[in-house]
Formats: C-alpha cells, sequence, structure tokens
C-alpha cells in the first residue's frame, strides 16, 4: 500500500473546515496533521503521511507543511486543488479525527499535544529544556504509536471504569469512588473504594462477577486492566 503525502492530508483537513464553516489556520493544521498521524499509527499500525514532524521549541511541527503554509500566519489557509485519494479505512479514521478535534481551539489543541508523557515532552525531558533541543530533531512513529496507543488504553480503561461505578451505583454502593493507575506495557491497575458495610455484603459477589464481565471484553495481548476492592471504615 503506498503512503500517501502530508499535502493530500492538508487538502482532507482544509475541505472539511470550509464544509463545516470552521476556521483553519496553520497552527490549527499541524495540531490536526499531528493528530491523525498518530491515531493512524495507533489503530491502523502504519503512518497516514511520510512525511517526518519534528520536536520544535513550542511544540510538534511537520516542517513541509510550515515551509509552504508560515506565509499565511494566522489567516485562514485557502481551498486548495489537490485532490484526496485514501483508502476506506483512512478515511474512516481522518473522519474521525475531524470529528474529535475540529471544535477545539488552537490552546486545546497544542496544550494536548504538549500533555506529559506526549513524545514532544519526552524529548524535551531528554535535553532539559525547549530551548535546548536540537535542530531537526524528529519525533520517530514508533513513539507516537506507542504514545497514542496507551491514550487509546487509558480511555478504554476509564470508560470501564464508569461501567463499573454505575453498576455499583445501581446496587446501592453509594458513595464509591475509583484510583486508575498506569502501570506498564498497557497494563492498568483500578482501585474501587466502597463502604464497609456494603464490601462485605453479599451483593458483592454480583459485583465481582460483573467486573469480571467486563474485563473480559477488554484484557488482551497488549492490554490489560486488573481491578481489586477496599472499604472505607468511614464512608
Amino acid at each position: 500500500m503506498t503512503m500517501k503525502s502530508v499535502r493530500e492530508a492538508c487538502a482532507y483537513f482544509v475541505a472539511k473546515s470550509y464544509q463545516d464553516g470552521i476556521p483553519v489556520t496553520h497552527l490549527k493544521l499541524q495540531k490536526w496533521l499531528y493528530y491523525a498521524q498518530g491515531w493512524h499509527l495507533a489503530f491502523l499500525g502504519r503512518p497516514l503521511f511520510h512525511e517526518r514532524i519534528e520536536a520544535w521549541r513550542f511544540g510538534s511541527v511537520i516542517p513541509d507543511v510550515y515551509d509552504r503554509l508560515k506565509k499565511y500566519g494566522n489567516s485562514n489557509i485557502p481551498r486548495t486543488s489537490v485532490q484526496v485519494s485514501f483508502d476506506k479505512d483512512s478515511l474512516e479514521l481522518l473522519d474521525g479525527v475531524w470529528s474529535s478535534y475540529k471544535n477545539m481551539t488552537e490552546a486545546d489543541l497544542s496544550s494536548r499535544s504538549l500533555a506529559k508523557e506526549s513524545p514532544w515532552m519526552k524529548i524535551m525531558m531528554v535535553y532539559g529544556g525547549s530551548d535546548k533541543i536540537p535542530d531537526h530533531t524528529e519525533i520517530s512513529v514508533v513513539s507516537m504509536m506507542e504514545y497514542f496507543k496507551n491514550l487509546d488504553n487509558k480511555a478504554k480503561a476509564s470508560s470501564a471504569c464508569l461501567r463499573i461505578t454505575e453498576h455499583l451505583s445501581k446496587s446501592g454502593f453509594v458513595p464509591n469512588s475509583y484510583k486508575l493507575e498506569y502501570k506498564s506495557g498497557g497494563t492498568y491497575s483500578a482501585e474501587f473504594i466502597v463502604p464497609e458495610d456494603k464490601y462485605h455484603s453479599q451483593k458483592m459477589e454480583n459485583v465481582h462477577e460483573f467486573v469480571f464481565s467486563v474485563i473480559d471484553e477488554l484484557n488482551n495481548d497488549s492490554y490489560h486492566l486488573s481491578v481489586h476492592f477496599t472499604f472505607d471504615r468511614n464512608p
């Protein structure tokens, strides 16, 4: 399968922005492309485009896009005549990225890309400051794939914990809370705190059965969620 050019990915987002009436600046486009590349790597196991992404002082940048579009500054990027010919899987993923990120501000898009454990943040920590990152430092596709896969795993773990919390509430385990921690290698651990009297009740057996069913749906060779219960002596 031939890898596409970032110009085709740009054309997709520019077309979508005009279609939905959403302003598209150079900065927004840089971040949409970054997220598209990351999620494409995580879900499809291959890059969306072949151009490199670099770690610059203030964040991730695709030099090829920067060189062509920097002249627009904060102005709207004009329409392009470049044709989009992504395969079905890539288009579906791009549609998902667009739906998730299209309404975010430039500030939100940027801050998320600089989050703790992000590829850019790890590079910045290695060099001891964003102003010390050498020119042309690449953000590797391997680091992006690992990071976005972990984001997906965390989302799955959070969703599972919300389902368990809802089940606890329906079973009368109120108040309750949980703490979710990432261990390593795609492993997450969730600890739920329930009132002591409920912890020792018969209902806990039903809760455990529900938890086992949730875990069985999620766990595989690359992802694992473990769930533990403790009780609060002073609910």
